[in-house]
């Protein structure tokens, strides 16, 4: 008798035996229990996983003599003829080589007859999808109204080809991949049971190159006995399939990351010399910068790479001080890498020049790294300019060695007398900025909260040096009313602060790289609120453009008058509201915005459901009005004649309006 591979001597024969498809064979028990049989059912799945062998199993359980059974005896008439494909109830059909209409009106008079010895008639199609739109037609009827004796099991890798008329009148089930570990344990049992023995590394290798298909994976344990023997180490197995040694792809992974162009070619020099196939090495080592990620980033990690638990241990070792950024940009370069070396005719010049590539990149740091070193070098930048006299009414807020300095003003109108207040902050004294003193001439600055604590902490003094505003009757306001509003003037203090001044170069044209100017009172505008803290936030985003940002998007206006500003802030946005104290190194928030604006700057916290942070942002009004304003133009545009006539005329579309 000739020999009969593993794959097929040790198919499964019950649905116990069916490695990694639990979800099917426990439907089709019940299904076979409960008497709710389909009478077609689809199989889809990759190769080599378990489609046939289930449905072959289902028959036996249907024509069983002590079925219909969930466990098939195997020793009577009907199971022995079926296991042998010798039933002439069982109809296995290649729907490769019989695909046409002629074999379907065959199936088609065929159904009619009772089954010979057996209780079920059933017809196996394997490749289905292989039959043309004209059979699948021409099977419709008899699919969806067969005889009652007449079972339909369809079996395909391709599923996405079979018309939606053929799917929608029968049962499908998905097999999947099977897992490395699963198989590693069912081909260690097979192997044991004929003798072999196998080290553990060698049946990973055997299971990775199966890609999930039990079959293929008996195939090669098939393959790799006929070269060894009885007795089988991961050597031999990796000679036999070319595999490359999991060593290499340690060594090529140290080299890469610690930046050794030359050793990451010799590796290539030695997987070219063993005759290892490079397109394929290139794939399994971007698979490979996939698991360090993993057994970086997860805390049990077994469960998510199929490698052997001293391999896991290996790479753990190899990534405990590497960044998971670097990894992912290391794994990001490969892939394109690997694309490339896969369509390349020459794959080992592809290969290297990418190793080479990634090798010089160098690691990366963090953006909190890099967001510490430009506050570091403001605030050296800051020290160097504090030595400089003020002029006018605006002098130069002087930082202590780690804190860094607002930007300096233009020069400004003579100075006024000073008035100067002491409160709660860190280290800012020297000139002030922007008035808003309403007659009184004091300043008040800020206290700087302690999260933690949540009580005020004692600052050092902050002088701010400020010219008084004009003071007018109420008649001359423009909307003079008994409470702060914020949109003019109450009892001849104003709230009014325009924007700073363009900058203009010699021809006349704006400098968008001006520095930015500290606010100013002017006479009442008759504008809102809303625009005077544009305007504000406007300069400080000057002074530090990221906590103007975070103002803008999540900062509430909750008053703007003539000596203070309140803002109410979400709980959510509050720690990256003071994540700037950090970069301030310790500076208080509050005592930073009171001495870039010159009155004083209050930042209430509030849960996310308070009635007060309920209103808008400036960023949302200013998006808001930019859209009412283009739809205002954009009906402005329909509305023209000579627009509606062209669209009329020439038959166009009104796609977008410009402003003038």
């Amino acid at each position: 008798m000739s020999y009969l591979v593993l794959a097929r001597k040790w198919r499964p024969r019950v649905f116990d035996d069916v490695v990694g498809q639990e979800h099917v064979t426990r439907t089709l028990q019940n299904a076979i229990r409960q008497d709710r049989v389909a009478h077609a059912m689809l199989f889809t799945g990759s190769r080599g996983v378990g489609k046939t062998s289930c449905a072959r199993i289902l028959a036996k359980a249907m024509n069983c003599e002590r079925g219909p059974t969930v466990d098939p005896c195997g020793v009577c008439a009907a199971c022995v003829d079926i296991t042998g494909g010798g039933s002439t109830d069982v109809l296995e059909i290649d729907g490769a080589s019989n695909n046409g209409v002629e074999q379907v009106r065959e199936i088609r008079e065929s159904v009619k007859f009772l089954p010979a010895r057996g209780k079920r008639k059933m017809y196996i199609i394997d490749e289905v999808h292989m039959l043309t739109t004209a059979a699948f037609n021409a099977l419709l009827k008899t699919l969806e109204e067969p005889p009652s004796h007449v079972i339909f099991v369809f079996a395909t890798t391709e599923p996405h080809k079979i018309p939606d008329t053929i799917l929608s009148r029968c049962q499908r089930f998905d097999f999947k991949r099977i897992p490395e570990k699963k198989i590693v344990d069912a081909i260690h049992k097979i192997a044991s049971a004929e003798g072999v023995q196998v080290a553990p590394e060698a049946l990973h290798h055997i299971a990775r190159e199966a890609e999930g298909g039990m079959r293929d994976s008996l195939s090669l344990l098939d393959q790799v006995i006929a070269f060894c023997g009885t007795q089988i180490n991961e050597a031999q197995v990796r000679e036999v399939l070319g595999i490359a040694d999991r060593g290499l792809l340690t060594s090529l992974t140290r080299a890469v990351l610690e930046g050794d162009g030359q050793r990451a070619l010799l590796v290539v020099e030695e997987l070219f010399h063993y005759g290892i196939d490079l397109q394929k090495f290139a794939a399994e080592f971007v698979k490979h910068l996939r698991d360090l990620m993993v057994v970086k980033l997860c805390k049990d990690p077994a469960r998510l790479v199929d490698l052997p638990e001293s391999e896991v241990e290996q790479l753990a070792a190899l990534v405990v001080d590497q960044p998971p950024a670097r990894l992912h940009r290391l794994f990001s370069a490969m892939m394109h890498g690997a694309e490339e070396v896969s369509r390349s005719p020459f794959p080992r010049l592809a290969l290297e020049m990418n190793l080479l590539r990634i090798c010089a990149q160098g690691p990366t740091l963090p953006l909190a790294d890099v967001l510490q070193g430009l506050s570091r070098l403001e605030a050296r930048l800051a020290d160097g300019a504090v030595a400089q006299p003020a002029s006018g009414a605006y002098a130069a807020v002087s930082a202590s060695p780690s804190v860094a300095r607002a930007p300096a003003p233009p020069p400004a109108p003579p100075p006024t007398p000073a008035l100067s207040s002491t409160s709660g902050g860190a280290g800012f004294s020297g000139g002030g900025v922007g008035p808003m003193g309403g007659g009184q001439g004091g300043v008040s600055a800020a206290l700087a909260y302690d999260l933690s604590q949540g009580e005020p902490e004692p600052m050092p003094p902050v002088r701010i040096e400020a010219p008084l505003p004009p003071v007018l009757a109420p008649s001359q306001c423009a909307d003079p009313e008994p409470t702060p509003s914020g949109r003019g003037c109450v009892g001849g203090a104003f709230t009014s602060v325009p924007p700073p001044s363009t900058h203009l170069d010699d021809a006349g044209q704006p400098i968008d790289d001006a520095p930015p100017q500290r606010p100013r009172l002017s006479l009442v505008d008759g504008r809102s609120a809303f625009d005077h803290f544009g305007d504000y936030l406007d300069w400080v985003r000057g002074a530090d453009a990221f906590l103007a940002a975070d103002l803008e998007q999540s900062a509430r206006l909750m008053r703007f008058d003539r000596d203070a500003l309140t803002l109410a802030i979400p709980v959510s946005a509050w720690d990256d509201i003071f994540r700037h104290e950090a970069r301030l190194q310790g500076v208080a928030l509050e005592a930073l915005l009171d001495a870039a604006s010159g009155f004083e700057v209050e930042l209430k916290r509030f849960p996310d459901d308070d009635p007060n942070v309920a209103g808008e942002t400036l960023h949302a009004r200013r998006a808001r009005r930019t859209s009412e304003r283009y739809a205002a133009r954009r009906d402005a545009a329909t509305d023209d004649p000579a627009v509606r006539m062209a669209m009329s005329v020439l038959g166009l579309e009104l796609h977008r309006v410009l402003p003038r």
